[in-house]
């Protein structure tokens, strides 16, 4: 795992498990609430400090789950068009980038799936909890995370490719 800022577009990029997850992160003092929640918790995570993680990507969904699920919604209900995956023009990504508190809460969803898929390799009651995550995290179908090799991918799509791998849950 290793944490990467690209100075161009201000992107921090954590590689993990093979998967490369990553938000957007403007200046400091320029950056929205649910962005700085969404970084800690992605940096906790890089750090194996999965409880930390689970309650900084919390606090996110507790405060802008209601509003992401709005954004989810209307584009549901007028057919908008789904964001691509992989690579975008400009145009595009700052579309895409708009919908920061979507893509920050599926975001969070998927990580408080991730860090719980890992607790689960000591606490099998943990698998539980990462279906629930992964399952709400599926459900924001429009939100994007950018790749800084160049693309967006869908927390969604991840978090459905986790499900089909659980076992079953145990409590």
């Amino acid at each position: 795992m290793k944490t990467r800022f690209n100075s161009n577009s201000q992107v921090l990029t954590h590689f993990i498990t093979g998967a490369c997850l990553a938000i957007f992160v403007a200046t400091a003092s320029a950056q929205s609430k649910n962005a700085r929640l969404t970084a800690t918790a992605f940096l906790a995570f890089e750090d194996s400090n999965f409880q930390v993680a689970i309650s900084n990507a919390q606090e996110c969904i507790d405060q802008y789950d209601v509003q992401a699920t709005a954004f989810q919604d209307n584009f549901a209900r007028t057919n908008a068009v789904m964001p691509p995956v992989g690579t975008v023009n400009t145009n595009l990504a700052q579309t895409i980038n708009a919908n920061g508190v979507l893509n920050d809460v599926a975001s969070c969803y998927f990580i408080v799936g991730e860090c719980n898929r890992k607790l689960a390799l000591q606490d099998k009651t943990k698998i539980a909890d990462a279906k629930e995550a992964y399952e709400k995290a599926r459900y924001f179908t429009y939100g994007r995370c950018w790749d800084t090799n160049g693309f967006f991918w869908s927390q969604a799509d991840a978090a459905n490719a986790r499900l089909k791998k659980l076992p079953p849950a145990s409590r």
